[in-house]
Order: C-alpha cells, then sequence, then structure tokens
C-alpha cells in the first residue's frame, strides 16, 4: 500500500461469544441510566441501531425498548411497563391481522390458479 490507509469493514456478524460480551456491555450501561436512545447507545458503545435492537431481545426480558428508547426492566416504573405492554400487545395484533390478510391473498391466488 502506498501510504494510504486501507477501511476494514465487518463482513461478518460479531460471534455469539461477542454478543454475549455486548450484551453484558448493554446491560452494564443502561444500569441506573433511566432511557437511552438508539443514538446514546451508538455514540457510547458503537452498536447500530438493528443489533441494539437485537441485543436487546436476547437480554431475556432484562430490557425494555420504546419510543424512547432503552432501559433496564429493572428499573422500569409502572407506567413504562404499561406503554411497554401496550405497544408490544398492538405490534402482536397488527402481526396477526397481516397474517391473516396475507393468508387470505394467498389462497384466493391459490384458487384462481385451480380454476
Amino acid at each position: 500500500m502506498d501510504g494510504e490507509s486501507q477501511i476494514t469493514l465487518p463482513l461478518f456478524r460479531p460471534k455469539i461469544q461477542d454478543r454475549a460480551e455486548d450484551r453484558a456491555r448493554l446491560l452494564w450501561y443502561l444500569r441506573g441510566r433511566g432511557w437511552r436512545t438508539a443514538k446514546d447507545i451508538h455514540l457510547t458503545l458503537g452498536f447500530d441501531d438493528r443489533y441494539t435492537r437485537k441485543l436487546a431481545s436476547e437480554c431475556e426480558g432484562k430490557i425494555i425498548g420504546s419510543q424512547d428508547g432503552y432501559r433496564l426492566t429493572a428499573d422500569a416504573t409502572p407506567e413504562d411497563m404499561n406503554e411497554w405492554r401496550g405497544r408490544q400487545q398492538s405490534q402482536i395484533e397488527q402481526m396477526q391481522k397481516r397474517i391473516i390478510i396475507t393468508e387470505k391473498a394467498w389462497h384466493s391466488r391459490q384458487n384462481s390458479l385451480a380454476s
């Protein structure tokens, strides 16, 4: 190389052991800090939004997420939990409706192909 630095981009997702370390770092970072936005987490830990969401979902219920960001479940107020639960329930209902609509569309397509 002619004195130029080479940029290295990660081509693979971190290994499971690395994710375990990252989960521990995320749990440590959230402890006692209230709501932390994905941007805060990115600036401090370097995790992008998608990776943070994945780590939070792998933490066995120890982290809740909302439009406010992420926080430890142990630090959540009753209001936080009610809002989180309501959003999760709403997402479940939206997904169930989408499944029904998509299956209807698929079945009607199958019926029209058989005719």
